[in-house]
């Protein structure tokens, strides 16, 4: 059964990112490909000269499916049923002052392989930027042998049409579907909860069914 997805995406405000990462080694280690294990790491951050504190922040620090979030946020979240995550302590810095915000890193490799790959449509891109016209992709494996054969780390797919297998669990209401879609989905439910509460510092462009 089809169901339709909201696009979550971090606000583009007057000030982009809202804040600079102060421990910056450790953002490094953070990956959309892993959980991280044993020791989390502790997060600091400082907010640009005129940037507002949002429910949400902008940050070129980490992987770009991660976010900073508000203990507000938080709990919303925790009320949701998201992919594979994890949380980390975030100190938010401003005009001499510090706020407890938290990092939520996002990894569930996994789901890519509930994509029906028969039914589904690709197309070949370059450099993440243009479009090469379409390619047949069998399967995650198929991928990563063609992928392999890239020399230069130029050749990339993206989803045209978006078509899962029974084995994708519906009831998610936040994921991605890397390597194919950079997009974060979110539920209706999930969309109503953040708007009802105000959240501020994301926006849904567009919504998708599939």
């Amino acid at each position: 059964m089809k169901k339709t997805y909201y696009i979550m995406q971090k606000e583009a405000s007057s000030t982009y990112p809202q804040v600079d990462c102060l421990s910056v080694f450790q953002a490094q280690q953070l990956s959309a490909w892993k959980m991280i294990s044993p020791v989390k790491p502790s997060l600091r951050f400082r907010m640009k000269n005129k940037a507002e504190l949002t429910d949400v922040l902008s940050s070129t620090a980490g992987p770009f499916t991660d976010f900073i979030i508000s203990p507000k946020v938080k709990g919303i979240i925790e009320s949701s049923h998201i992919m594979q995550h994890q949380y980390f302590n975030a100190e938010i810095e401003m005009n001499k002052q510090k706020y407890d915000y938290y990092w939520l890193h996002l990894s569930q490799p996994e789901l890519i392989m509930a994509l029906d790959y028969e039914k589904s449509e690709f197309f070949q891109t370059q450099w993440e930027i243009f479009d090469k016209g379409p390619i047949q992709i069998k399967s995650f494996e198929h991928y990563q042998e063609l992928k392999a054969k890239d020399k230069e780390g130029a050749f990339g797919v993206s989803l045209k049409k978006i078509v899962m297998t029974e084995k994708f669990d519906r009831t998610l209401d936040l994921f991605f579907l890397l390597p194919f879609d950079f997009n974060i989905f979110i539920s209706e439910s999930l969309k109503v909860k953040l708007e009802q509460n105000g959240i501020r510092g994301i926006f849904f462009p567009y919504s998708v069914t599939f």
